[in-house]
């Protein structure tokens, strides 16, 4: 399985061969607040937001490599430190229609004569985030029929109702419209003006059919990127 990092192929650049990954889970974040004399507790952690927010998540890569001297051990650990420690960074591991956005940490030892190990420690955003948006072409030979989605919401004339089944990462999307135009979203009116518009009301929320109903005369395109575990 590779693993890239910025862009760059650790078994190609570096010869380091992936032996373990522990995957985490990413805990969420809670506000339970006990009440003297009432049974249970009153749990507030979605009472803002209406959906569960976690915190980062951790997790580790290990790695060999061949290096066959003391010298050339610390060689490729100083390089490795020096390019990729305490930096914040998208990681690919396996999968790379979707990246892990990373702060990395990286330890190593020498294991013997000819080998030594790379241990890569993940502070990691609790979603992996898709390198697609729902305005750029798809790579179909990369595409999971299980979990990926696909969508072509650009150019859409108006009027037009617009169905976007929301990824486990709940998120905001950007609206293009080539004239103002009214947006119908959760019963809510919006007055969008010619151009883009980002605002945190246009969250899509996973697991459920967000329905946005656009009113007027022209086209719109929306700029949406998902994120699943």
């Amino acid at each position: 399985m590779d693993v890239l990092i910025d862009g760059v192929n650790l078994k190609e650049n570096f010869g380091l061969k992936l032996l373990a990954v522990h995957y985490g889970s990413p805990e969420q974040k809670e506000d339970i607040i006990d009440i003297p004399g009432r049974n249970g507790s009153l749990d507030l952690s979605e009472v803002i937001t209406g959906f569960p927010v976690y915190k980062n998540v951790q997790h580790t890569l290990k790695f060999d490599f061949k290096d066959g001297t003391y010298e050339q051990w610390m060689e490729t650990a100083s390089h490795l430190k020096g390019k990729y420690h305490g930096r914040k960074l998208p990681v690919i591991i396996g999968n790379k229609d979707y990246y892990f956005l990373a702060k990395i940490s990286i330890d190593t030892d020498k294991i013997n004569q000819d080998y030594s190990e790379i241990e890569m420690i993940l502070d990691a955003y609790p979603y992996r985030i898709s390198n697609h948006t729902s305005m750029e072409p798809y790579l179909w030979d990369t595409f999971n029929f299980e979990q990926d989605v696909v969508y072509d919401l650009t150019n859409i004339s108006v009027p037009a109702d617009v169905t976007i089944i929301g990824a486990p990462m709940p998120t905001g999307c950007v609206i293009h419209c080539s004239q103002a135009l009214t947006m119908i979203y959760n019963g809510i009116h919006y007055e969008l003006p010619k151009g883009s518009s980002t605002s945190d009301d246009f969250i899509i929320f996973p697991g459920k059919e967000n329905v946005l109903s656009f009113v007027g005369e022209g086209t719109v395109s929306i700029e949406y990127r998902w994120g699943i575990f």
